[in-house]
């Protein structure tokens, strides 16, 4: 342990004896907004090593228009720019919003989110985000075959397809056979 210490301390003596000299009007640490940046500094102080003051943040200094304080940049070490963001999934709001996608249908007894038992006669629908009692009109692409159906739960649960239609409702539009069907969705009220 002792020797470690020697080879430290001699270690700094040297590093100190090569260093340029400092005006005696100029300060030993640099500002931080003029140092070169890197993930990590670390200033010799004499025979200890003291990582730099970092300049404090004042809550509310310089907000932007949502109230968050701005900070300096994260300092990663990643020479990598992070990925893109990826888009929001479209989302059906109301009354004339549409939406194009992949409908599937379903017809296993079961329980719905909204509480009701599952009747794989009526014309329900599953989907993720609109409110329970939408009624939407479901469009066949291909053959232009249409029918309206109510929301009452929630699904599909993949995420290449928009709404999981029941039996009947699948059968209206012509897409049994094949069990999937390129559909466009307009809401016609909530």
């Amino acid at each position: 342990m002792i020797g470690s210490k020697n080879r430290l301390a001699e270690a700094l003596a040297a590093m100190i004896a090569f260093a340029p000299p400092v005006a005696a009007n100029e300060p030993l640490v640099q500002p931080y907004h003029e140092r070169a940046s890197s993930w990590r500094t670390v200033v010799i102080v004499g025979p200890q090593l003291v990582a730099p003051p970092r300049p404090a943040m004042r809550p509310n200094a310089g907000a932007g228009p949502s109230g968050t304080t701005h900070r300096p940049p994260a300092e990663t070490g990643s020479l990598q720019p992070p990925p893109p963001a990826l888009p929001a999934p479209p989302r059906l709001l109301g009354p004339g919003h549409a939406m194009d996608g992949v409908a599937s249908y379903y017809w296993q007894d079961q329980m719905t989110a909204n509480g009701e038992k599952f009747n794989k006669r009526a014309m329900t629908a599953a989907h993720r985000t609109l409110p329970f009692g939408t009624k939407v009109r479901v469009t066949h692409a291909r053959t232009g075959r249409a029918v309206v159906v109510r929301i009452n739960d929630r699904g599909p649960f993949k995420k290449s397809r928009v709404i999981d239609l029941s039996e009947a409702a699948a059968e209206a539009i012509g897409m049994t056979g094949a069990g999937l069907a390129p559909v466009k969705i307009d809401v016609v009220s909530r």
